[in-house]
């Protein structure tokens, strides 16, 4: 949980001001991708990470968005904009998404998103963190005192009031998409709001007896105890040319990368879902996954690791830097050598990070879609 954290408060620290926040429907492996890219390449790189995001991603949740309770009055206009989207013009769907997305707002709170005295912060929420939509409802409600040429941010006063002249731009566009998320993602944590607290203060008012007490010292002992042992015997990093890459130790994330490279040359795709991470996994049918993955690669095979370099950043993630040879129809079916960077997490039965010395854990390849992109 720790990492989860730490990686979804630096995606909000680094690209709040953009336009993209942490809430409740975004993926966790999109997050952590976004931060590595940043961290390791800069903001371009792990903004088209987010771009593709969303651009894939709201196609799928429009359709129970717009028949949800506070867009469904605006379902006509919202597809309208939407429409724009997909052809291109920019200049209508961008205006209309922001008037709609004011609409709905004041329907519910009988205040715009435009209302710069209102606040968005939502107890034990995600988007409605001081972090998140608050950060976007700044941008919003930015005030345009003079002509500008154009932006990629949602300032919606500059551009409904022809302040901003060219606006028109997909990276906006996408933008303005992601909003209408973030939205509909706070409206649930609002609505909710009364009755997360109620549940919260009954699940708390309980006192702990001393077993229960006994017990959580015990795990934080135990924790604390694998933790030490794992930075007295790690090694920070680990080079393996091609001949190295027969009997490795199992249980390392080297080992259960080249499984799965393997798994995938012999097109037995199945048996690559237990490197997809938990909460993925908890939402689909293994068909379905089994097929995501066989789209994923299929073009490639047979894929070739002719390097192999790993860095154990901690006891529960590693990045892998693989050097790898594969056929692409891309490349007028020429063989190619690229290097493609995948994060694996190791983690326990509830999708949450744990130690690697911890028996029974899963390491998984956090980024695992969207490596068609990167290999073509």
């Amino acid at each position: 949980m720790g990492e989860q954290l730490r990686a979804a408060d630096i995606y909000n620290k680094k690209f709040s001001k953009y336009g993209w926040i942490v809430h409740e429907t975004l993926d966790l492996e999109v997050i952590i991708n976004a931060v590595e890219k940043f961290e390791s390449v800069g903001f371009d790189e792990a903004e088209k990470v987010i771009l593709n995001y969303y651009e894939d991603r709201f196609k799928t949740v429009k359709k129970y968005i717009f028949i949800s309770k506070h867009f469904n009055t605006r379902k006509r206009i919202f597809e309208l904009a939407y429409a724009d989207f997909l052809e291109g013009r920019y200049y209508a769907s961008i205006p209309l998404t922001l008037m709609m997305i004011d609409g709905v707002l004041n329907d519910l709170k009988l205040k715009g998103f435009s209302a710069s005295d209102e606040d968005y912060e939502v107890w034990d929420s995600i988007s409605g963190h001081s972090s998140g939509l608050k950060q976007i409802h700044k941008i919003y409600t930015k005030s345009i005192r003079k002509t500008m040429e154009d932006t990629v941010l949602p300032h919606r006063h500059g551009i409904l009031h022809g302040r901003i002249l060219n606006y028109d731009n997909e990276k906006l566009a996408i933008k303005c998409l992601a909003l209408i998320i973030y939205i509909f993602d706070w409206i649930q944590s609002f609505n909710s709001e009364d009755y997360r607290k109620s549940k919260f203060l009954e699940e708390n008012s309980n006192t702990f007896s001393i077993e229960d007490v006994v017990n959580h010292q015990n795990k934080m002992k135990k924790h604390d105890e694998y933790q030490k042992k794992w930075e007295e015997i790690k090694v920070k990093e680990i080079y393996y040319n091609k001949s190295d890459l027969e009997g490795l130790i199992k249980g390392t994330p080297e080992y259960e990368f080249m499984n799965f490279i393997n798994n995938l040359n012999e097109k037995k795709y199945g048996l690559n879902n237990v490197y997809i991470p938990l909460n993925v996994r908890e939402r689909h049918k293994k068909g379905h996954l089994s097929g995501k993955i066989r789209q994923e690669f299929e073009d490639f095979l047979p894929i070739t690791v002719e390097k192999l370099y790993v860095e154990n950043r901690g006891s529960a993630t590693s990045t892998l830097k693989a050097n790898l040879t594969y056929k692409s129809n891309y490349e007028l079916n020429k063989e190619v050598e690229r290097e493609i960077e995948f994060l694996m997490v190791y983690q326990d039965s509830n999708g949450e990070p744990e130690n690697r010395l911890i028996d029974k854990g899963q390491w998984v390849i956090m980024q695992m879609f969207g490596k068609k992109f990167e290999m073509r």
